[in-house]
């Protein structure tokens, strides 16, 4: 196999590698933030049938402040193995070319 078809082969693996794997990063940032929406949407229902300070509302807060933060958690991680799988990809170019 030429150098040429080798590197071009190498080169559509890797980039599906690493445009397979924003696609789950957008899925999971687009489920997140439906769940949010379901959320605050029924805080506002709470609120309207219960009151702002009843205990329905408050767990309704609680709820959604918990979903917040599991999904702003979620997102950090997500972007933390994105960038560690772009280093790793940049040194492995670095390497088959002895840069």
């Amino acid at each position: 196999m030429s150098v040429f078809r080798r590197m071009a082969t190498i080169a559509f693996v890797l980039s599906g590698l690493l445009l397979g794997g924003a696609v789950p990063l957008r899925a999971d940032h687009h489920r997140c933030a439906q769940r949010i929406h379901e959320a605050e949407w029924k805080l506002r229902r709470s609120i309207r049938r219960h009151g702002e300070n009843s205990a329905q509302a408050e767990y309704r807060r609680h709820r959604l402040e918990e979903l917040r933060e599991v999904c702003h958690v979620r997102h950090e991680r997500a972007e933390q193995r994105e960038e560690r799988r772009e280093e790793r990809h940049e040194e492995h170019v670095e390497h088959e070319h002895g840069y």
